[in-house]
């Protein structure tokens, strides 16, 4: 449900548009003034917030410049309601960054339509952040340099050697180098999921590469290709070893392994 406030010193009007908004399946606030209104908006964070322009101490333009100034409610849309109709009252509104302006008297109609946009386009706005977020967090996650993985292999040898050397005079050296080895191998484990999340959309758009067309293959060639293609993303290519044998009385069935173990 959408949380909307109204910022209105008309107690009459405040709580007919408030009415209406509810009977939409709104979720309606209200504040009667603008000094209430900045103060409800930062402690609830609406969704939307339709304000008055005329009201005495903090005026709308004075309640929209506050809540711009707020990195909290900077985004929030802003709908003015006023008599005021001179166009420079108006280009005054939009300059603030008022998103719609309607003026009094308004119908439901109009007040509604105008709510449902903004709500709409803020939703698009939300949506497409939130994707250009996860494409920058993929593009991070596959600009991690293989050199990376190396240099941790290369610190746990190093740590292995000095804490076969020095381990059994210093109990200290043993429990740093187990410390060490143990936040390596955390740090590698993260290292590669991180580098295959980056390559899950490209694998998912391959998906049906590995499927072979015309007359059905052996029932070896597909586990083989599948076990190419992941030592390939890993480039682990030269330590895959496959020998093919009958196995479960399937003819042609691929077996194989890394650097000595089975896949």
């Amino acid at each position: 449900m959408h949380k909307i406030l109204i910022i209105e010193d008309d107690q009459t009007l405040r709580r007919q548009t408030a009415r209406l908004l509810q009977l939409e399946g709104f979720e309606a606030l209200e504040a009667a003034n603008g000094a209430l209104g900045v103060i409800s908006a930062t402690s609830t964070l609406p969704d939307l917030i339709i304000c008055d322009i005329m009201m005495p101490d903090l005026d709308g333009f004075g309640v929209l410049q506050a809540l711009r100034n707020n990195p909290q409610t900077a985004m929030i849309p802003f709908i003015f309601l006023t008599a005021l109709v001179a166009n420079d009252d108006l280009r005054h509104g939009m300059e603030e960054g008022a998103d719609d302006y309607l003026t009094k008297p308004y119908t439901p109609t109009a007040l509604l339509g105008s709510v449902r946009r903004r709500l709409e386009k803020r939703s698009r706005q939300i949506e497409e952040n939130r994707r250009r977020a996860e494409e920058v967090s993929l593009a991070v996650a596959a600009t991690v340099p293989p050199e990376i993985l190396e240099t941790l292999e290369h610190i746990t040898t190093v740590t292995n050697l000095l804490g076969l050397k020095y381990a059994a005079q210093d109990p200290q050296v043993a429990a740093m180098q187990q410390a060490v080895a143990q936040e390596s191998l955390r740090l590698r484990r993260l290292m590669r999921r991180l580098h295959l999340y980056a390559q899950l959309p490209r694998l998912y758009a391959h998906r049906f590469d590995l499927i072979l067309t015309g007359p059905p293959a052996e029932a070896g060639v597909l586990p083989e290709r599948v076990a190419r293609e992941v030592c390939r993303n890993w480039n682990r290519e030269a330590d895959l070893d496959i020998t093919s044998e009958a196995a479960h009385g399937i003819p042609g069935h691929a077996r194989g392994g890394i650097g000595g173990q089975r896949l």
